[in-house]
Protein backbone atom coordinates (compact mmCIF):
# COMPACT_ATOMS: atom_id res chain seq x y z
CA UNK A 1 0.00 0.00 0.00
CA UNK A 2 0.51 3.25 -0.49
CA UNK A 3 -0.19 7.24 0.31
CA UNK A 4 -0.73 10.73 -2.00
CA UNK A 5 1.94 11.99 0.24
CA UNK A 6 4.41 8.70 -0.09
CA UNK A 7 3.78 9.67 -4.07
CA UNK A 8 3.58 13.08 -4.23
CA UNK A 9 6.81 14.08 -1.30
CA UNK A 10 4.48 16.39 0.16
CA UNK A 11 0.77 16.65 2.10
CA UNK A 12 -1.66 17.41 -0.53
CA UNK A 13 -4.80 18.90 0.62
CA UNK A 14 -8.50 17.91 -0.87
CA UNK A 15 -8.86 21.02 -2.67
CA UNK A 16 -5.52 20.38 -4.50
CA UNK A 17 -6.68 16.79 -5.13
CA UNK A 18 -9.72 18.34 -6.10
CA UNK A 19 -9.09 20.99 -8.08
CA UNK A 20 -6.71 18.27 -10.09
CA UNK A 21 -9.39 16.03 -10.62
CA UNK A 22 -11.24 19.02 -12.16
CA UNK A 23 -8.45 19.81 -14.42
CA UNK A 24 -8.14 16.26 -15.70
CA UNK A 25 -11.73 15.94 -16.63
CA UNK A 26 -11.77 19.01 -17.93
CA UNK A 27 -8.88 18.45 -20.36
CA UNK A 28 -10.45 15.00 -20.91
CA UNK A 29 -13.42 16.63 -21.95
CA UNK A 30 -11.75 19.30 -24.33
CA UNK A 31 -10.85 16.47 -26.25
CA UNK A 32 -13.96 14.49 -26.72
CA UNK A 33 -15.30 17.80 -28.16
CA UNK A 34 -12.21 18.58 -30.45
CA UNK A 35 -12.64 18.08 -33.96
CA UNK A 36 -9.32 16.08 -34.51
CA UNK A 37 -9.80 11.99 -33.87
CA UNK A 38 -7.74 10.95 -30.52
CA UNK A 39 -6.54 7.18 -30.54
CA UNK A 40 -5.85 8.24 -26.84
CA UNK A 41 -9.35 8.22 -26.07
CA UNK A 42 -9.84 4.97 -27.75
CA UNK A 43 -7.17 3.53 -25.90
CA UNK A 44 -7.59 5.02 -22.39
CA UNK A 45 -11.81 3.77 -22.81
CA UNK A 46 -10.77 0.29 -23.66
CA UNK A 47 -9.81 -0.51 -19.81
CA UNK A 48 -13.41 0.58 -18.98
CA UNK A 49 -16.04 -0.06 -21.60
CA UNK A 50 -18.75 -2.16 -19.87
CA UNK A 51 -20.23 -2.44 -23.08
CA UNK A 52 -17.29 -4.32 -25.05
CA UNK A 53 -19.04 -7.62 -26.21
CA UNK A 54 -22.42 -6.60 -25.18
CA UNK A 55 -25.42 -7.28 -27.16
CA UNK A 56 -26.83 -3.57 -27.26
CA UNK A 57 -29.96 -1.70 -29.08
CA UNK A 58 -29.37 1.89 -29.44
CA UNK A 59 -32.92 4.44 -30.59
CA UNK A 60 -31.94 7.00 -32.55
CA UNK A 61 -34.70 9.07 -32.94
CA UNK A 62 -37.09 6.70 -34.91
CA UNK A 63 -34.02 4.58 -36.04
CA UNK A 64 -32.47 1.06 -33.84
CA UNK A 65 -29.71 0.19 -34.70
CA UNK A 66 -29.00 -3.57 -32.72
CA UNK A 67 -25.49 -5.42 -32.30
CA UNK A 68 -22.38 -6.14 -30.04
CA UNK A 69 -20.87 -3.16 -29.11
CA UNK A 70 -17.62 -3.09 -29.26
CA UNK A 71 -15.60 -0.33 -28.19
CA UNK A 72 -16.01 3.70 -29.48
CA UNK A 73 -13.61 4.99 -32.80
CA UNK A 74 -11.57 7.77 -31.82
CA UNK A 75 -14.43 10.48 -32.19
CA UNK A 76 -15.97 8.72 -29.02
CA UNK A 77 -19.29 7.57 -30.75
CA UNK A 78 -20.22 4.17 -29.44
CA UNK A 79 -19.23 1.18 -32.28
CA UNK A 80 -22.22 -1.10 -33.05
CA UNK A 81 -21.12 -4.45 -35.02
CA UNK A 82 -24.59 -5.43 -36.54
CA UNK A 83 -26.70 -6.60 -39.42
CA UNK A 84 -25.81 -3.51 -41.60
CA UNK A 85 -22.07 -3.69 -40.52
CA UNK A 86 -20.26 -1.56 -38.09
CA UNK A 87 -21.92 1.24 -37.70
CA UNK A 88 -20.72 4.24 -35.18
CA UNK A 89 -23.54 6.10 -32.86
CA UNK A 90 -23.00 8.99 -31.98
CA UNK A 91 -26.19 10.31 -29.49
CA UNK A 92 -29.25 7.73 -28.32
CA UNK A 93 -30.55 5.82 -25.60
CA UNK A 94 -28.00 2.84 -25.44
CA UNK A 95 -29.48 -0.59 -23.71
CA UNK A 96 -27.93 -4.31 -23.10
CA UNK A 97 -30.18 -6.45 -25.30
CA UNK A 98 -30.45 -10.56 -24.79
CA UNK A 99 -28.70 -11.56 -27.53
CA UNK A 100 -31.13 -12.90 -30.28
CA UNK A 101 -31.72 -17.15 -30.49
CA UNK A 102 -29.91 -16.86 -33.88
CA UNK A 103 -26.91 -15.84 -32.38
CA UNK A 104 -26.72 -17.56 -28.65
CA UNK A 105 -24.75 -20.72 -28.13
CA UNK A 106 -27.38 -23.24 -28.69
CA UNK A 107 -24.66 -26.57 -27.98
CA UNK A 108 -25.49 -28.68 -25.00
CA UNK A 109 -23.62 -30.81 -23.05
CA UNK A 110 -24.00 -33.89 -21.39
Amino acid sequence: ATSLYALHGEELTINRITAEVIHAIQRAYEVCLGDAPSPALTEAWAPLDSLQGQWVSAQIGEREVSGIANGIDAQGALLIDGAAGLQSIHAGDVRIQKAPATTRDTTHTG
